[in-house]
């Protein structure tokens, strides 16, 4: 469902990932979604450019997290929580 906001299916699996999972290092997500380490981070990158996840360094560790569904926007359209109800 949130390809119609412009991402890919798998940056969708991973925004859903780290909505319903918290915050998450790119090594625990690319377990949860499936995919090589290096697209992961390429994913990551992506959607933290498009303002839909944060990334916090805590001493060595980097984890990445959820930006608010409810204040999250897609190419300015408002992301309603219940998209959040589908995917892994």
């Amino acid at each position: 469902m949130l390809q119609h906001f412009g991402l890919t299916e798998t940056q969708a699996k991973a925004y859903i990932s780290l909505v319903k999972r918290g915050a998450l290092t790119a090594k625990e997500l690319t377990l949860k979604i499936k995919e090589s380490r290096t697209n992961t981070y390429m994913v990551l990158d992506k959607l933290v450019d498009m303002g839909l996840i944060l990334k916090s360094q805590n001493q060595k560790v980097l984890r990445f997290y959820a930006a608010s569904p409810e204040s999250g926007s897609f190419r300015g359209l408002k992301v309603s929580p219940k998209c959040m109800k589908t995917g892994s």
